[in-house]
């Protein structure tokens, strides 16, 4: 799939699981080396992701996570990025790639918001409302259709 983006797409593009990790992770003032560990273990399992996209892109994130970061270190600008990769991703994919994508993107937040103890005594629910607000957010503001979850990745 990378050979249907330019370099400077797929560099966009590589930030998209960083800015997904940002989003979530941040969403509730306080990221905790639980969210980190999610994230690096998502990102190190990449060749194993079911979304060729993600796949292909989780491989190379991996091999520039430090670059990555130095380019964009906060919020404000992850979403200029998540922004700009919109119009692009919808021209090169057909809609079903392009929820597919979406859905494996949406399927990594989750499991970061569910990495941070949350609950009382580790019990309940492990997710904050900020975490699902900003989860909530990434799918109404990507399109995503919440049937692409399940039927993607049972």
């Amino acid at each position: 799939m990378k050979e249907r983006f330019s370099a400077e797409e797929w560099a966009d593009l590589m930030f998209l699981p960083v800015a997904v990790f940002f989003m979530v992770a941040g969403a509730d003032g306080k990221v905790d080396q639980k969210e980190i560990l999610a994230f690096a273990t998502d990102v190190g399992q990449g060749a194993l992701l079911k979304d060729e996209l993600h796949r292909e892109l989780a491989i190379d994130v991996a091999g520039n996570i430090q670059s990555i970061l130095q380019r964009v270190s906060n919020l404000k600008l992850a979403q200029n990025f998540v922004e700009r990769t919109k119009g692009f991703l919808r021209a090169k994919l057909s809609e079903e790639e392009y929820q597919r994508f979406t859905a494996s993107l949406f399927i990594s937040g989750v499991k970061i918001a569910k990495a941070s103890g949350g609950g009382f005594l580790g019990l309940g629910d492990k997710v904050s409302k900020e975490e699902k607000t900003a989860l909530a957010v990434f799918a109404a503001s990507w399109g995503l259709d919440p049937q692409s979850l399940s039927k993607y990745f049972n």
